[in-house]
């Protein structure tokens, strides 16, 4: 076996795991399909490749919605998009920009050394090259292999930025046929390296995409979003039974927020929940959906009181709106309040004067914080959301469906909780949120 069969089978490996479905397959070979009733909305078939989709749908949205912040300590600028009416030529270089970006966050994480990129396109049957390839992957008719049956792809290598730029644009066409998803997905796999991705994985996990039903695992939604294959959404490194579980490294451009942190499956860190740019990827049972909005303010620095009401929640986990007495301490010393026993000894006392062993979690805040600001977000806000599956949208039509948001206070709403799916998700990042949608239309999560 040459080194390009060997490229060929690591990288259909990593992707497809052990089993080849080919009904999998097919659910993923579409193409980058903009939607007929919403022009800046790409569309998706069936289940699966959302993993890839919607992660770029997201990029795609950013860098038409938002200049970048002028330093890592201010709001990006939100600035005025007729969306609705954007030209064809217009859409098509906001695409490529959003592509080579991607490309160049895989690229360039890890040791920071910048390495080459790569594009993979896909080769009609009657096509043996494309100019100047590296490399026409294929396998021998004859070979055993189970991939043997995968429809042929070409492999470049880019050395520049704008090589890549120019090489995307001259496949463009392409990107958008039949194989033009897969053709980024692996392009992102290459450029990021198929070593560094293995080392980035759950040592468990055997494929980026389930081979039983489909759907991209966690990995590949974190390699999408944030250039690195890790398995976990929370922040840092977690030492569990002497073994480090890699979550996000540093502050993404775009955030994540799932419904399994609802059913208390995991914990999404605040380096996604509060991302450079006000966009989230939603994450159901099943799929990826996308919630964004141009009130750049909810991705500002939590107030010291939001701040202060987290911490107290980290020691409260059941949200019972109140800790045991003894562990009064630990939340002074996680805060950097003055905690020297003495002190924590008359706190406590005034916090609980009747000696009942609890703390409240107002009392504590009104005590410390009272002259705080208790927002660093306003109070109500225009929200989009998008799901790319044409079976999930009212009358097959994917847009971008509109809702006015309103954050309650949790206390004043008496602790109310929502019977959709989208803002019980949505609670995990604003408790208290409550959508009005546009004709009463709540959209799906799945």
């Amino acid at each position: 076996m040459d080194d390009t069969d060997k490229t060929r089978n690591d990288l259909l490996s990593i992707v497809w795991g052990d089993k080849h479905s080919e009904a999998i397959l097919e659910r993923w070979s579409q193409g980058f399909e903009w939607s007929s009733d919403e022009c800046c909305a790409l569309t998706q078939h069936q289940g699966g490749p959302c993993a890839v989709i919607v992660p770029v749908q997201a990029f795609f949205i950013k860098n038409l919605f938002f200049n970048p912040p002028p330093s890592n300590d201010e709001l990006p600028e939100a600035v005025e998009c007729d969306y609705k009416n954007l030209q064809e030529s217009e859409r098509k270089e906001v695409f490529l920009r959003t592509l080579r970006e991607m490309l160049e966050l895989c690229s360039s994480r890890g040791d920071g050394e910048r390495k080459n990129l790569y594009l993979v396109t896909f080769t009609k049957e009657e096509t043996h090259s494309l100019q100047s390839p590296e490399s026409d992957i294929h396998c021998d008719e004859g070979s055993s292999n189970y991939f043997s049956k995968h429809p042929r792809f070409s492999v470049i290598s880019c050395s520049s930025s704008e090589e890549v730029k120019s090489l995307l644009s001259a496949n463009y066409e392409k990107l958008n046929e039949k194989f033009g998803v897969l053709s980024f997905l692996y392009s992102i796999i290459l450029s990021r390296g198929i070593g560094n991705i293995r080392e980035e994985m759950d040592p468990e996990e055997t494929s980026l995409i389930d081979c039983t039903h489909g759907h991209g695992s966690q990995s590949l939604i974190n390699l999408m979003i944030c250039g690195e294959a890790v398995p976990n959404v929370w922040d840092g490194v977690k030492q569990v039974s002497g073994l480090e579980l890699r979550g996000i490294s540093c502050q993404c451009d775009i955030g994540f927020l799932t419904l399994l942190e609802k059913f208390r499956y995991c914990c999404v860190g605040n380096l996604l929940k509060r991302p450079k740019y006000p966009l989230w990827i939603i994450g159901s049972e099943t799929h990826l959906t996308l919630l964004f909005t141009n009130e750049t303010t909810l991705v500002a620095k939590e107030s010291p009181y939001e701040v202060a009401r987290k911490v107290f929640q980290e020691y409260d986990p059941e949200d019972n709106g109140f800790i045991a007495a003894i562990l009064l301490q630990d939340v002074m010393v996680k805060l950097d309040l003055v905690s020297e026993p003495e002190y924590v000894k008359i706190v406590q006392e005034k916090l609980d004067p009747e000696d009942l062993g609890i703390i409240l979690q107002s009392k504590f805040l009104e005590e410390f914080y009272a002259n705080e600001d208790k927002k660093s977000t306003p109070d109500s806000f225009i929200v989009y959301h998008y799901n790319g599956l044409m079976q999930s949208s009212r009358d097959s039509k994917v847009d971008f469906h509109e809702g006015a948001a309103v954050i309650v206070d949790w206390q004043d709403s008496g602790g109310r909780t929502s019977d959709t799916l989208i803002e019980s998700c949505l609670q995990m990042r604003w408790p208290g949120i409550q959508i009005s949608w546009k004709d009463e239309r709540i959209p799906s999560l799945n």
